[in-house]
């Protein structure tokens, strides 16, 4: 039996990777700022960078999923010095903890949607990183760690560059994701604020999907001439127009749209290259993005209308 500590297991990502781990008999451990409620986990409560029990928590199991962020990229654009005082840190803590307790493997939840930067082809994980945004440049550091504690260390962490989820867990009034965010705003008949011309490409992968990746970056037999650092997208690329026109068509409602300013650290065109994924995690995305997303607002429609 695996056994996982998520930090950050209680975030609309985290809940999603805890039922599936415990649907394939895991012993699943969170560690998260408050408790959480569901059964068959060992809930740990505390701040990492403080918690003098860390060491002992850890060393009670096998691996670590890391999915933890401490600030956004609109947030990191406006309180920088934030996004590189908290983020950076705790990954070196966890780092730190796990070496001297044994953990061999952190899976780290990277994001595919900011730390390439702009590209009109499909992103590998090789090419030349450009981000554009602090948020993603504190990403790309954590990274830079946790190779280097392979090198010197003789760890076996695991990076997943993931792409823009949705699905289950994520709340209508939460704000975040657009998918969500852009159903919510056309079913309450509200205008939606888009910066930029509405042209901007992203990929979208259903979380559950990427629960699976997970899973599988756990399971992975660590290969040391393989850069351990892994796509989880679609491998498509919708526009954000395309979204809206999606959502609006199957709602069967015209939706209302504010086009502001580009912002300039926004990336115009990012979607992932899932070749890599396939051929060493065995990842391979289900079924055609556009009928899963059609797939998640119906069923935010029916919470709209039962709420």
């Amino acid at each position: 039996m695996k056994r996982v500590l998520v930090i950050g297991g209680n975030g609309f990502i985290g809940g999603n990777i805890v039922d599936y781990f415990l649907n394939r008999n895991c012993e699943i451990g969170v560690y998260d700022l408050k408790k959480g409620l569901k059964a068959g986990v060992t809930y740990f409560s505390g701040d990492i960078i403080n918690d003098d029990r860390l060491e002992q928590i850890v060393a009670g199991y096998e691996t670590i999923v890391y999915l933890i962020s401490a600030i956004m990229p609109q947030k990191s654009m406006d309180e920088p010095l934030s996004s590189y005082l908290t983020d950076v840190p705790l990954m070196i803590r966890t780092l730190e903890t796990a070496k001297e307790s044994g953990v061999r493997r952190i899976v780290y939840a990277s994001s595919g949607g900011t730390i390439y930067g702009d590209s009109e082809v499909a992103n590998v994980e090789d090419k030349p990183l450009n981000p554009t945004n602090h948020y993603a440049i504190c990403k790309l550091t954590c990274e830079k760690i946790l190779f280097l504690y392979n090198d010197l260390f003789g760890m076996e962490n695991v990076v997943l560059r993931i792409a823009n989820p949705y699905g289950r867990g994520q709340r209508l009034e939460s704000g975040v994701g657009a998918i969500t965010t852009f159903t919510r705003h056309i079913l309450a008949d509200e205008k939606i604020d888009l910066y930029g011309d509405g042209r901007n490409i992203r990929d979208y992968i259903d979380v559950e999907e990427v629960a699976r990746a997970f899973y599988l970056a756990v399971e992975w037999k660590f290969e040391k001439n393989i850069k351990p650092v892994f796509n989880v997208g679609s491998g498509k690329g919708l526009s954000l127009n395309d979204i809206i026109k999606l959502i609006s068509e199957y709602l069967k409602v015209s939706p209302k749209i504010s086009f502001l300013p580009q912002r300039k650290f926004d990336v115009r065109c990012n979607y992932l290259d899932m070749n890599k994924s396939k051929q060493y995690l065995g990842f391979c995305p289900n079924g055609i993005p556009e009928e899963g997303i059609k797939k998640y607002v119906q069923s935010l429609k029916a919470e709209y209308i039962n709420k």
